[in-house]
């Protein structure tokens, strides 16, 4: 039996980095469509459910990190 904490992996890119790269396309295509708010909204959503994909205790260091990673990749993006 596999560990629970064990972080779940497809072609070596773990799911929740998967929706993380998802939520910033979706959000910067809102962006681009002229409803930043739906984007942020989009974002926030994102991090309960990427940091669910972790396996991992959604601490408010978490949220923090998560937030964090999703700007950082949303300017690059963008």
């Amino acid at each position: 039996m596999t560990d629970p904490r064990e972080v779940i992996t497809v072609n070596s890119v773990s799911l929740a980095e998967q929706c993380q790269n998802h939520a910033v396309r979706t959000a910067v295509q809102q962006i681009r469509d002229g409803v930043p708010s739906l984007a942020l909204g989009t974002l926030l959503r994102s991090i309960r459910t990427c940091a669910n994909l972790d396996n991992r205790p959604l601490s408010a260091e978490r949220v923090q990190e998560r937030a964090d990673q999703l700007v950082h990749r949303l300017e690059v993006s963008a």
